[in-house]
C-alpha cells in the first residue's frame, strides 16, 4: 500500500475513467500490466518506506513522499495521510502540484535520485539509484 492510494489522479494522457484516478499506481496505464519507473522501485521493496517517499523517480523535482502525500515521509499503512489533496503521479514527470515539500529529519529533500532499471535475460528487474 502506498499514501492515498484511492486518490492519486491518472497521468496524462492516461486511460483512468470518468473520475481520473490512477487504480494501480506503479504500473503505465494505470490499471495492470507493465511497471513503470515508480511500480519497480516499490517492487523491490514491496512496503512504503522512507528510501521510496524520499526518491523522485519521475526525475520532476518532487520527491514521491510529496506527491502521493506524505512529504514527511511518517506515513504508515492504516494511517491518514497528512496530505489528502494537490497529489501528482509518481512517474509522470508532467503530473506535478505546486504545494512546498517537508524537510526530512531536518535536512532538505535529496535534489536528484538517478533510477536505474536492468531487465535480466531470465525476465527479473533490478532496480538501482543513488542520491545527490
Amino acid at each position: 500500500r502506498i499514501p492515498n492510494h484511492d486518490r492519486i489522479p491518472c497521468r496524462p494522457g492516461g486511460d483512468c475513467g470518468d473520475d481520473n484516478r490512477c487504480g494501480a499506481v506503479g504500473h503505465t496505464n494505470c490499471k495492470t500490466g507493465e511497471e513503470d519507473a515508480f511500480g519497480s522501485v516499490f517492487e523491490a521493496y514491496e512496503l512504503w518506506n522512507p528510501q521510496i517517499c524520499s526518491a523522485d523517480t519521475d526525475r520532476d523535482g518532487l520527491t514521491n513522499g510529496d506527491e502521493l502525500g506524505d512529504p514527511c515521509c511518517n506515513w504508515n499503512v492504516g494511517q491518514t495521510p497528512s496530505v489528502r489533496s494537490k497529489l501528482s503521479h509518481p512517474a509522470a514527470s508532467g503530473s506535478k502540484h505546486d504545494r512546498a515539500s517537508c524537510l526530512l529529519g531536518g535536512a532538505p529533500t535529496p535534489s536528484a535520485i538517478t533510477v536505474t532499471l536492468a531487465l535480466s535475460s531470465s525476465g527479473s528487474v533490478q532496480v538501482t539509484w543513488r542520491s545527490s
